[in-house]
């Protein structure tokens, strides 16, 4: 299961790198995947790796995390960069 695991995050840090290579907060976008593949059930991550599909749940996972205005790492990460970035355009 382990073995498991350690594909799934290499998934994540090769998927993170192309989608969103020039994101300060890139390392912690895979920080935040990890995290939500960990606490899925293992019988769930397994099931996902044996059908190869595995790849495929962790970049939905990562767009989601990206675009989603609702995700965690948006609501941790880019809402006060976005608010930031506003800030500073108007000084």
């Amino acid at each position: 299961m382990n073995n498991i695991y350690e594909t799934a995050y290499e998934y994540i840090e090769e998927i993170v790198k192309n989608i969103a290579p020039a994101d300060p907060d890139k390392y912690d976008l895979i920080q935040d995947v990890a995290l939500i593949i960990l606490e899925k059930s293992p019988d769930f991550i397994s099931e996902l790796h044996d059908k190869k599909q595995l790849k495929y749940y962790i970049a939905r996972v990562i767009m989601n995390n990206l675009f989603s205005t609702s995700s965690p790492y948006y609501c941790k990460y880019k809402k006060y960069q976005n608010t930031i970035d506003i800030y500073k355009l108007n000084i």
